[in-house]
């Protein structure tokens, strides 16, 4: 039963990220406490809510009576609990090990501690199937499937020796924190193997452990149709060592798309490709397609002779967005550089602290006839390295990509270092280099050293124009980077009486579940009338009371509860208990 006696509803009400309201919320703002017995019709107002009966708030999630807004929220009346939408990973506890040796049929399920496809090993499903292992599995031979995919899940390791390709998604799923998702062989998914399904499917890497990729990576498209796309969400370091990761397509396909997300560190060296295989030579272009790729970590690395680099698009050409809450690196010799098309694709960076060493190139693609940009921002500083170069779009018939670096801290340029701003291709058709201008530049800093030497204005007709603005004042919003869910839900007007007047509410009592990494924020907002203005969410459970405080002089409140969970993990609240007034 409710807190209110209201019977508990046979419904399952999630809000999804625009928000909703529940059908039994009023435009009346006020709204009084009942006992936990249910009110009597005397108890309630004129709408049927209750009127103030009690000194306590409880709310115990069994109806939505006292909600009027909630947004990112699984609100389970049945259950009676608020929860966060995350991705569920399987788990088992089964025991032994199973080994397979020669060639097996294997459509479903199996289940064990330890699962091995040996070397000489061929596991073949006509649709899917399903590993999953309490500790690890290992792959050192092959695994195919049908449209329903391959899903390998273990609580520890998974090792990818030998090779997995399927036409339908593949999943690697890891449950172990401490644990890896390793891809040493090769795992891939194309369309070619099944005629009848049009699309490559995904490819996902997900888990709460890390992952390394010594192996390939790929998704790929033939004429026509689209490739699918790729996923790596980890809790832990993602380390790409000598891999491949791309999702590519023949020039008459769609590419798709390459995202990595790490709560911590993604670290890209040893000569890796991330999306088209393309030499290192500063002047060449991606003629092969390939999809966005878009890197999302706590910070990120890019090794020495490694590469991001995106392909050709029929429409544009792929885009580069690189966003890390603290450090990003391109270290000497590395190159980034988005994909060509008729449109441009641009390249963004935006980290704590932004370092170009030797060498390095950061390069906007090439368009047709529409400029890609190039985007740097940083709060607390940006190094570019000796010949290290910053190049926005150069095009073939159309005006220059523009270059805009923004750091709201130092900005330290070495000798022989350039930044360009786009130009108008030197072989393009004398009409086009006449009416097109250059690329812009603009350049926001607190202080600069090294600066003016390598600014490089675009070609074009003007040349492109270059601003520098230094000023102490300058300010870079953070960078932002989601790893993981949050959402919450806030109550209607909660008149106190004048007798709350004075009082500090107090959070008398929280039941909550709160996984490692999450947690569980009550808050109130109080208002002198009940249609406000409302003041800034105070917190009632860890704030300090002088915190609390500015609370006691409101009649009227409204609580919130947020929840903050991780990609994998929510925390569910059962009931919280506030005290309200004396």
């Amino acid at each position: 039963m409710g807190i209110f006696g209201h019977r508990r509803l046979r419904r399952l009400a999630v809000a999804g990220a625009i928000g909703f309201s529940f059908a039994c919320a009023t435009e009346d703002p006020q709204l009084g406490l009942g006992d936990a017995a249910g009110p009597s019709a005397e108890d309630t107002d004129d709408q049927g809510f209750p009127k103030l009966t009690d000194s306590v708030l409880r709310e115990d999630f069994n109806n939505t009576d006292w909600i009027v807004e909630a947004q990112g929220i699984v609100y389970d009346v049945n259950l009676g609990r608020l929860a966060l939408p995350v991705r569920v990973l399987p788990e088992t506890t089964a025991s032994g090990t199973t080994v397979f040796t020669g060639a097996a049929d294997a459509d479903g399920l199996l289940e064990a501690e330890v699962i091995v496809i040996d070397e000489q090993a061929i596991l073949e499903a006509a649709d899917a199937v399903e590993l999953r292992a309490a500790r690890e599995v290992q792959v050192v031979g092959r695994v195919a499937a049908g449209v329903g995919g391959v899903t390998i899940q273990a609580g520890h390791r998974i090792v990818i020796t030998g090779e997995i390709e399927s036409s339908g998604p593949i999943r690697l799923l890891l449950t172990d924190p401490d644990g890896q998702i390793e891809v040493l062989g090769r795992v891939a998914t194309r369309t070619g193997l099944n005629p009848a399904d049009p699309d490559a499917p995904p490819i996902e890497l997900l888990g709460r452990g890390g992952a390394l990729i010594q192996g390939r990576l790929t998704t790929e498209a033939t004429e026509g149709r689209v490739a699918g796309d790729i996923f790596v969400n980890v809790y832990g370091d993602v380390r790409i060592d000598g891999g491949q990761v791309g999702a590519t397509a023949d020039p008459m396909a769609t590419p798709g798309r390459v995202t990595m997300t790490s709560e911590g560190t993604v670290e890209i060296s040893g000569s890796s490709r991330i999306g088209v295989d393309l030499e290192t030579d500063a002047d060449a272009d991606a003629d092969a397609a390939g999809g966005d790729l878009m890197i999302r970590a706590a910070s990120i690395v890019v090794g020495g002779a490694s590469s991001i680099v995106g392909g050709h698009g029929p429409e544009r050409g792929a885009t580069i967005s690189l966003v890390a809450g603290g450090p990003i690196n391109v270290d000497q010799g590395a190159r980034v550089q988005a994909g060509s098309g008729p449109s441009a694709g641009s390249v963004t960076a935006k980290g704590r602290i932004v370092k170009i060493e030797d060498g390095a190139a950061l390069l906007a693609g090439r368009g047709d006839r529409r400029p890609g940009t190039l985007r740097i921002e940083s709060i607390e500083g940006l190094i570019i390295g000796t010949d290290a170069i910053l190049a926005a779009s150069e095009t073939g018939c159309g005006p220059g990509g523009s270059l805009s670096v923004t750091v709201s801290g130092p900005l330290f340029v070495a000798a022989g270092a350039e930044l360009r701003g786009g130009s108008v291709l030197p072989g393009a058709p004398s009409d086009c280099r006449r009416i097109f201008t250059g690329g812009r530049i603009d350049i926001k800093a607190r202080e600069a050293v090294g600066l003016a030497p390598s600014l490089v204005p675009g070609t074009g007709i003007p040349e492109g124009p270059i601003s520098v603005l230094l000023d102490p004042e300058i300010a870079v919003a953070p960078p932002e980077t989601p790893t993981g869910v949050d959402g919450f839900v806030v109550s209607r007007v909660i008149d106190r009486g004048p007798e709350g007047v004075g009082f500090v509410p107090v959070l008398a009592e929280l039941v909550a579940d709160t996984p490692p990494g999450t947690t569980v924020e009550v808050g109130l907002a109080g208002a002198d009338t009940p249609v406000g203005p409302f003041g800034p969410w105070t917190s009632v459970g860890n704030s300090r009371l002088e915190a609390r405080a500015t609370l006691a002089d409101h009649r009227y409140v409204r609580y919130r509860i947020r929840l903050v969970g991780r990609a994998f993990d929510s925390p569910s609240v059962d009931y919280v208990e506030i005290v309200l007034r004396p």
